[in-house]
C-alpha cells in the first residue's frame, strides 16, 4: 500500500508526495510489486494539491533533512513552539528560511496541528530543487507506475492524454516533447 506521507518527528510537518523526489521515486517502487487501483492511486495524488510547488531532488532523505532543522533550531533556541512563533513572525514575516548541509534551503512556516506546529518544505529556487506544477508532478508519477503496468513510451502523447483523463480527470495536453515538463520529472522520477 502506498504511503501517505514520509514518517517524520513531530512537532514537523513535510508533505514529500509533494517535496521530496526520492520518497516520491521509493512509493513507485513500491507500487511496482503491489497492485493499486486506480481509485487509490487517485486517493494518493490528491495530497499533492493543484498548486506549483518545489520539488528536493537533493540526495538527503526526509529524516536526515528534518533532523538538521530541528537541530538548527534547537541550537539557536527557537524550536519549542512559542519560541518559533516569535521568531517566524519577528520581522513581520510568516516564514523563515535555513540552509542545510547540502547547501539547500528550506522554508519553515507555522503549521496547522498544534502538535505539528513547525511545517516545512523546499525554499523557492533552492539548489536541488526543482519548481513544479502540481499537474506535471501528478501526471509524471501515474505515468510510471502505469508504465510499469502496460510498458508503453512515456513521451507517448497519446497514453499521457489517457492517463491525464482517466486518472486526472485532466484536459489534454497538445504534443509532448523531449523537453516537456513532465518528462523531465518523469526521468527525474525514474
Amino acid at each position: 500500500m502506498m504511503e501517505i506521507n514520509c514518517s517524520i518527528q513531530i512537532p514537523l510537518t513535510y508533505n514529500c508526495w509533494k517535496h521530496h523526489a526520492g520518497f516520491i521515486k521509493n512509493q513507485i517502487e513500491i507500487y511496482r510489486g503491489e497492485k493499486i487501483s486506480v481509485e487509490e492511486l487517485q486517493k494518493t495524488l490528491l495530497v499533492i494539491g493543484e498548486s506549483q510547488m518545489d520539488l528536493y531532488v537533493g540526495e538527503l532523505s526526509p529524516q536526515k533533512i528534518c533532523n538538521e532543522i530541528v537541530s538548527k533550531l534547537k541550537s539557536t533556541g527557537v524550536f519549542a513552539f512559542e519560541a518559533y512563533k516569535k521568531w517566524l513572525f519577528e520581522k513581520g514575516n510568516a516564514y523563515k528560511l535555513i540552509e542545510i548541509s547540502d547547501n539547500s534551503v528550506w522554508a519553515l512556516r507555522l503549521g496547522k496541528q498544534k502538535e505539528r506546529y513547525i511545517h516545512i518544505h523546499p525554499g523557492r529556487y533552492s539548489p536541488d530543487t526543482l519548481r513544479v506544477k502540481a499537474l506535471t508532478l501528478k501526471t509524471a508519477i501515474a505515468m510510471l507506475i502505469i508504465n510499469y503496468k502496460k510498458n508503453f513510451p512515456l513521451m507517448d502523447t497519446l497514453k499521457i492524454n489517457e492517463v491525464r483523463k482517466k486518472i486526472l480527470n485532466s484536459p489534454p495536453v497538445k504534443k509532448v516533447s523531449s523537453n516537456s515538463a513532465v518528462v523531465r520529472v518523469i526521468n527525474i522520477l525514474s
